[in-house]
């Protein structure tokens, strides 16, 4: 029995494009790139303070991309502050970025000392380590960050903490 060289050929060009036709179809897109572009301190009280804290993300694709949400810890010089998310999904345009705010509770309770005198410090090093959760298709994809960012700290009027 003999086999045609055509037809193995044949075969073997049709395996190829129909891998590479699939896995083109299931390229995931690039996550977007972060970075934290201001920390606020906006409400102080005896057992803590609120922060808001601003992210810039900066979709890489071209086409648009949905951030259903994201969650994050927040580290100032080292020492794990709080965990903070965004609940509310939105839209990135393709190759477009957007300024997106979220506010943290941060506890005195944890280490008072430490939590202060990050905010008197002239600068800080500011860690955000969490997930984006980007939809896929219909399926929605956590996709894991970890940026570090180094602040100069302000002091608002009233003594409160502002980093940019």
């Amino acid at each position: 029995m003999t086999t045609n060289p055509r037809r193995g050929r044949a075969t073997w060009v049709s395996v190829v494009c129909a891998s590479l036709l699939a896995s083109a179809a299931c390229k995931r897109p690039a996550p977007p790139i972060m970075t934290i572009d201001a920390v606020k301190a906006v409400d102080w009280s005896v057992t803590g303070v609120a922060l808001d804290i601003t992210f810039k993300l900066r979709n890489q694709n071209p086409k648009q991309l949905r951030v259903e949400r994201f969650d994050y810890d927040l580290f100032l010089n080292g020492q794990l502050v709080g965990h903070g998310y965004q609940p509310e999904g939105f839209d990135i345009a393709g190759f477009s970025e957007q300024k997106v705010n979220s506010r943290l509770d941060v506890s005195f309770l944890k280490a008072p000392f430490a939590i202060k005198q990050i905010f008197k410090q002239k600068s800080a090093l500011a860690k955000a380590k969490g997930n984006f959760y980007v939809k896929l298709g219909w399926a929605t994809t956590a996709v894991p960050f970890d940026k570090d960012m180094d602040f100069t700290l302000r002091q608002a009027p009233d003594g409160a903490g502002d980093a940019r």
